[in-house]
């Protein structure tokens, strides 16, 4: 009896020891997990802060993009203004012509 109490003893220190060792490991793994936990955490941080900058930095250009198109319309628009009043001009001028002409002409046929 003495013997199987002294197996007994041995392999339930044994089995404390084991347990100790586990539990040891379980506290690494949780805190190996914690630290990558933590890692991931800032590394999505990271990248939200890189996407949120690519996005203003996309949002800045478009809106560069569009102000330059305002502007080349504007710029457009000014020149077919220019256009239409040099037409209107030369129109105008067309008609003093013509009417001088048909002012000599009629002097001339009167004449």
């Amino acid at each position: 009896h003495a013997e199987l109490r002294e197996q007994a003893h041995t392999m339930e220190e044994g089995f404390e020891a084991e347990r100790e060792k586990l539990l040891s490991k379980i506290s690494a793994l949780e805190a190996t997990t914690a630290s990558q936990q933590l890692s991931l955490t800032e590394q999505r941080r990271e990248m939200e802060m890189e996407m949120s900058i690519a996005i203003k930095e996309h949002e800045t250009k478009a809106d560069a993009v569009e102000s330059i198109h305002q502007i080349k319309v504007v710029q457009l628009l000014d020149q077919i203004n220019g256009l239409a009043q040099r037409v209107e001009e030369l129109s105008q001028e067309n008609l003093e012509r013509d009417s001088v002409a048909k002012s000599e002409l009629a002097s001339i046929v009167a004449g």
